[in-house]
């Protein structure tokens, strides 16, 4: 897995998802173990969300993630996350890519 400059990895097993509306980190990811996955003391979890273009159209596989991660969830995969600090607000980290073992 190629890492961007700005990005680091964590592997572990999910401890928690969670799901709110549009908006307020719509999928927050908990690894068991892990308190600050981007490691300057912000959040204690990786989030992610949709991404659109200029029409409005999805443009991330928002869909595909959630469900791999309930995915590992339910089975206690080992999961590989690539995160980055959110550009907008550094304190939050951001799900950049991820892979299961």
């Amino acid at each position: 897995m190629l890492i961007a400059a700005d990005a680091s990895a964590l592997t572990g097993t999910i401890q928690e998802l969670y799901f709110s509306g549009q908006g307020n980190f719509p999928v927050r990811i908990f690894l068991h173990g892990v308190t600050d996955p981007c490691g300057n003391g912000g959040s204690a979890f990786v989030y992610f969300a949709p991404a659109y273009d200029s029409l409005g159209r999805e443009t991330a596989n928002y869909n595909v993630y959630a469900a791999a991660l309930m995915m590992a969830k339910a089975q206690g995969s080992t999961v590989a996350l690539v995160v980055a600090p959110d550009t907008a607000n550094p304190s939050f980290c951001k799900l950049v890519e991820f892979g299961m073992h």
